[in-house]
């Protein structure tokens, strides 16, 4: 992961923490969801990385898409 991955993912963990949404959001998954979040333990530091990597990489393909919303809506409804 690369220093500018890293800024980027602390980046928006701290605009997550400030939206009530999300920590709404987050809550609800830990009082619904607590089973798959003691799974989630099981995984190493680096595997959770590179999980925050991929799902970083993918947020940032579809922010790209959609500053083109015309380009966006012809990219997710290509068959490939």
């Amino acid at each position: 992961m690369s220093e500018q991955d890293a800024l980027d993912i602390s980046a928006m963990g701290e605009a997550a923490r400030k939206d009530p949404e999300t920590n709404m959001l987050i809550h609800k998954m830990k009082h619904e969801q607590s089973l798959e979040l003691v799974q989630l333990r099981k995984f190493s530091i680096d595997q959770i990385m590179l999980g925050m990597k991929q799902a970083l990489d993918e947020w940032k393909v579809v922010d790209f898409f959609f500053k083109d919303k015309h380009r966006a809506v012809e990219e997710f409804t290509r068959k490939t």
